[in-house]
């Protein structure tokens, strides 16, 4: 992946949400949950998502590791086709890198929350 890209990525993530989340997909798997976003950087409904995610964030991360799969990045483009996902899709996958659940953009940052906290029970 270029730096080039990495520094467009993360700007426009920047510009977005006022908050920078990873697009190092690395930690999957390294023994701590991961919530997973795939994100098209011009597609309302990821830009929905990432706002949700952003609200209740803090409330998650001293048990959850927040990241994107940004679609057009190679590593983006092969989580989205492992996990036949799209744009706007949250995938919570547990320290050993399973699937714990997956959803789309929800209604509200309460549902965000709830689901979060059922997937990680």
């Amino acid at each position: 992946m270029s730096l080039a890209f990495v520094v467009i990525v993360g700007g426009m993530l920047y510009t977005f949400t006022g908050r920078v989340i990873s697009t190092d997909l690395s930690v999957i798997g390294e023994g701590r949950p991961v919530a997973v976003l795939a994100f098209e950087s011009y597609s309302p409904q990821g830009m929905q998502a990432m706002d949700q995610i952003n609200i209740i964030r803090d409330d998650f991360e001293d048990r959850l590791t927040f990241r994107i799969a940004s679609i057009g990045s190679p590593d983006g483009d092969r989580f989205v086709a492992r996990h036949g996902i799209r744009d706007g899709i949250l995938v919570v996958l547990g320290g050993d890198g399973e699937v714990l659940d997956m959803w789309g953009v929800v209604g509200d940052t309460a549902t965000l929350a709830r689901k979060l906290n059922t997937a990680l029970e």
